[in-house]
């Protein structure tokens, strides 16, 4: 069929006009998966324009001139099918002129009201060229967007499938596929680095540069002749403190002190944090050492609320007897920025890297290192806030400086080609990022030589990227190489093995793969995780993928126990509805939709739709909680409350629709 200058034409009785609006603007908005166009060979990824009628042309006896000629300008008429249409002239006769031009087959029809009163006469019967019927008893393709049968959602699909040519279970897998992306995407979903040693290896390294600096003040106090015997009594006193300080958290292993009961991670910590608040008072600076330690182990265990209480704590230390600008003092609120950007708290991660940035470009200067390291934080801040073009332009000050600043170390300037990577990559500007991706990659083999785990991880950051642009069969022997190599350095059960086997479960997933595959490896590194981390985010995030897998697989059972076991684990990292989490309460409430679970889905949504307001998100998740909610107060006999939401929608619509 030639193209035609209209993908369809909506033809409806005025008294369903909401309706007609709904249907407008969720299928102008609509953007087809790109390996659907690829797939198909379609001509592009949406379905416009659409034409919409906005009267029922009462004072003519004829279809004016203007609504045939757009008639024939339609590839598709798709019929809005109720009580009000099958008694309008006008809807029968657009119907039948459709018909007239040989498209009978092109004919859909959207069910709002009951089916044996709905349908149009002429949507039942089929015309010559001349008008004449020739056939009857038609059963026309229909789509019930009733509350109870298909709903909104799965209506629009099933309109769609047939304006495309795509079956619909292939459809409904790629939209579900695309949501979790689109609800990613308001949370900027955080990824840090695993710990890979224990709280004695963090410890180790605070003890030797203390042991410096004790060394150093001996000298001076040999040198000087201050009194050297303050000084070691001094220096004994804080070891017999460090001394107690860790019998103390060991202690807890004991079976005498833990009464023969399991004892955790979190409970040695926990044990050490008390140790350190009460025990070393006198010896602040120390303390704060500890203190700061103690955080890095709470961050790398996933516990960010304890993690920042901590370091908070360290950096008060150190505030109040070092100044805001010493080094270890600018070091915690660093810190105190990046768990706040694993927390979702982007206002409280600018406000940190802000500070920061002043303090460091009126001590350094605009091109020292350390105002290029506050610089590339700035850069993660704005881009974690949405304000990409802002992220930007702070990734492409750092790498100017970083590149012409002999401190910058090829480690540091890696870390930075990355970030700015990420960024320009978050604008949807492929062409540009993938150089630096690539450089990123060639860099980090320069510095750790061809298997080294930050060679692993640039092979899995370039995979993500082609990813990302749906080149997946560059970014498939990326992902796997990248295993691979996590396999030989740390062994097959290790954190960071699990992290890339979920990397690569999302990726099949995305691209369509081989989803039992997928599957196998989200059970694999969950069963990893929980090992040495059980309440992790990361385990949220599998457990978010699994539920994709049985909402691809229509098991909304097996669904909704995964999205509740994501929440629950998530619940030990964010709040309740962390801007983090808001994807798994989104996915678990349309899953409680679609069981027709309608009280629950319910509150859940009006959360949702609370936070994103907060959050002023206009993105495409808010259009679909909106969908949601107004689906459910539908089918609750809420109508007033449906009614208040639509202008609410038909905005958002507004902002989504293409020029």
């Amino acid at each position: 069929m030639a193209h035609k200058k209209y993908k369809a034409f909506i033809s409806y009785s005025h008294a369903d006009e909401s309706w007609a609006r709904w249907l407008h603007n969720a299928l102008e908005t609509y953007r087809i998966p790109k390996r659907l166009v690829q797939k198909h060979s379609l001509a592009n990824n949406h379905l416009t324009p659409i034409f919409r009628d906005r009267d029922e042309l009462a004072s003519s006896g004829n279809l004016s001139d203007v609504i045939q000629q757009a008639m024939a300008d339609s590839e598709y008429l798709i019929v809005i099918c109720s009580q009000h249409s099958a008694q309008s002239r006008w809807v029968n006769e657009e119907v039948k002129k459709f018909k007239m031009l040989g498209r009978s087959n092109n004919v859909l029809c959207l069910l709002i009201d009951k089916p044996e009163c709905s349908f149009p006469a002429n949507t039942l019967v089929d015309f010559n060229s001349s008008g004449d019927e020739i056939s009857s008893n038609i059963e026309p393709l229909a789509a019930d967007a009733r509350a109870g049968f298909d709903g909104k959602a799965m209506a629009k699909l099933k309109i769609i499938s047939g304006m495309i040519n795509v079956g619909l279970d292939e459809l409904i897998r790629r939209d579900a596929i695309r949501g979790q992306k689109r609800m990613m995407a308001i949370a900027a979903a955080s990824v840090i680095g695993m710990a890979v040693t224990s709280f004695l290896s963090f410890y180790a390294l605070e003890q030797r540069d203390f042991a410096r600096q004790q060394q150093a003040l001996s000298v001076i106090a040999r040198d000087e002749a201050i009194a050297s015997k303050d000084v070691a009594v001094k220096a004994k006193t804080e070891a017999e403190k460090v001394a107690n300080f860790l019998v103390g958290m060991f202690e807890l292993f004991d079976p005498r002190e833990s009464l023969g009961n399991a004892v955790t991670a979190h409970d040695v910590i926990n044990r050490a944090k008390e140790t350190a608040q009460s025990d070393l008072v006198e010896q602040p600076l120390t303390q704060a050492k500890l203190l700061y330690t103690l955080g890095s182990v709470y961050q790398a265990l996933g516990l960010y609320s304890e993690a920042r209480n901590v370091k908070n704590d360290a950096y008060r230390i150190r505030q109040q007897h070092l100044g805001d600008k010493h080094a270890d003092t600018l070091a915690s609120l660093d810190d105190l920025a990046n768990i706040a950007l694993h927390q979702g708290d982007y206002l409280a991660l600018e406000k940190y890297a802000i500070e920061s940035l002043l303090i460091n470009r009126k001590l350094h200067g605009d091109k020292s290192i350390e105002t290029i390291d506050a610089l590339s934080n700035m850069s993660s801040a704005m881009s974690k806030l949405g304000k990409d073009k802002l992220a930007v332009e702070y990734s492409e000050e750092v790498l100017r400086n970083a590149r012409i600043t002999p401190e910058v170390t090829p480690k540091k300037l890696e870390l930075y080609i990355r970030r700015a990577a990420n960024q320009i990559s978050a604008l949807g500007d492929y062409q540009r990022a993938e150089p630096l991706y690539k450089e990123s990659l060639a860099l980090s083999r320069k510095v750790y030589g061809e298997v080294a785990p930050n060679v692993a991880f640039a092979l899995d950051n370039l995979g993500i990227h082609y990813t990302d642009m749906e080149r997946f069969d560059l970014a498939e022997p990326l992902y796997w190489q990248s295993l691979e190599m996590l396999q030989q350095i740390f062994g097959k059960k290790h954190p960071e093995v699990a992290q890339t086997m979920g990397n690569i479960a999302s990726f099949l997933i995305t691209s369509d793969g081989d989803h039992e595959k997928a599957r196998e490896l989200l059970i694999n590194a969950i069963e990893i995780d929980r090992e040495v981390r059980p309440n992790h985010e990361f385990i949220g995030n599998y457990l978010w993928s699994l539920a994709l897998l049985d909402v691809a697989q229509k098991d909304f059972s097996a669904a909704e126990s995964n999205w509740r076991e994501s929440l629950q684990v998530l619940s030990h990292s964010f709040a309740a509805f962390d801007p983090i989490v808001l994807g798994v309460h989104a996915g678990l409430a349309r899953t409680l939709l679609a069981q027709n679970k309608l009280k629950e889905a319910e509150s859940i949504l009006a959360k949702c739709y609370a936070e994103l307001i907060k959050l002023n998100n206009k993105n495409d998740i808010l259009i679909e909680v909106l969908e949601d909610l107004i689906v459910v107060y539908e089918r609750t006999d809420q109508p007033d409350r449906a009614a208040e939401l639509w202008p609410k929608l038909d905005s958002l619509y507004a902002v989504q629709k293409p020029d």
